[in-house]
């Protein structure tokens, strides 16, 4: 009896904690008046047929909030649906992983993480090592934690080629400055330093084979490179096909403007690094607290205790 009481009083627990923290999450994130209000002053500004009565600006607030609550149930849906695959294969190309089947791997791996801790759960509370309350409510939070695992993984992943990709840019474009300094056309180049990266940067290397087969199939480059931002979503590309393309229609020099880029990626990468170096500060100091500052303190009050322990032995 004390035992079903305490199960239930485990649930009851967690379920008002994430109830609690939803509702804050909410509160924090998007219950802000004064957000609402300079969006919808910065939408009244630049609409240059703004509405003359009092009440517009509340009602752009009002509009704003809505839209922005529903974006958030959006991603909050879209983090536990697995039917819309053509999102599946958007999000598997943002990671590098262009198969044709992976969609379909990853819904498999989310149903069977999401059905097998349940069946494992639900035989351990058919027998006498947990009650069957405990064993639910642990079968469901295991369920949950197996369905959003590969989300996690798929999104951890779309960092780190976003972050290969970036780091990789600045090589391109110096190899690309030089194939156009020296007389090739932009497409010859983007041939030529898709071989010459196919060893250091594989990654970058396989989009831009991605991009020079749209080209041979009829694509011009700016819809190529539009596609490559667009598959990738990362502003550093996204500003790299702007850059190209800005320079085809006005008639600069590619160049130039893609030596620019080059200095501001790496400055930008200069940026991170001493931002990193700043953190590592911060960073530190649990695990000095957590392993280094129980040794120490071990190692100088051990003596002292035991001369202690000593003493009070011999009175």
């Amino acid at each position: 009896m004390f035992i079903d009481w305490l199960s239930w009083q485990t649930v009851a627990i967690a379920v008002v904690f994430c109830t609690v923290s939803v509702l804050l999450y909410f509160a924090f994130a998007f219950v802000d008046p004064y957000r609402f209000r300079v969006r919808a002053r910065l939408t009244q500004f630049s609409d240059h047929e703004s509405v003359e009565n009092d009440g517009s600006t509340e009602d752009s607030a009002h509009q704003e909030a809505t839209a922005t609550i529903l974006s958030l149930l959006k991603r909050v849906v879209v983090l536990f649906r697995f039917g819309d695959q053509s999102q599946a294969k958007q999000r598997l190309a943002m990671a590098g992983i262009h198969s044709t089947s992976a969609h379909i791997a990853l819904i498999n791996v989310r149903i069977a993480l999401t059905i097998a801790p349940m069946l494992v759960f639900a035989f351990v509370g058919s027998t006498s090592v947990l009650s069957r309350n405990m064993a639910m409510f642990l079968g469901i939070m295991a369920a949950a934690t197996g369905w959003l695992i590969p989300m996690f993984w798929l999104n951890r992943a779309i960092k780190r080629y976003r972050r290969m990709l970036r780091l990789s840019l600045p090589d391109f474009l110096d190899v690309m400055i030089v194939c156009l300094d020296a007389g090739l056309s932009l497409q010859d180049s983007i041939r030529r330093v898709t071989k010459e990266l196919r060893v250091v940067h594989p990654a970058l290397s396989f989009e831009l084979g991605i991009v020079q087969r749209d080209i041979e199939l009829g694509s011009s480059i700016d819809q190529s490179l539009k596609r490559f931002a667009a598959r990738t979503n990362d502003d550093s590309v996204r500003t790299l096909s702007s850059l190209i393309r800005e320079s085809q229609r006005f008639g600069t020099l590619i160049s130039e403007a893609l030596r620019g880029h080059a200095e501001m990626l790496r400055y930008q990468r200069e940026q991170t690094a001493e931002e990193n170096a700043h953190k590592a500060s911060v960073k530190i100091i649990m695990p000095m607290m957590l392993c280094i500052f129980p040794a120490t303190f071990i190692v100088l009050v051990s003596p002292a205790a035991i001369q202690i322990q000593q003493a009070f032995m011999k009175q």
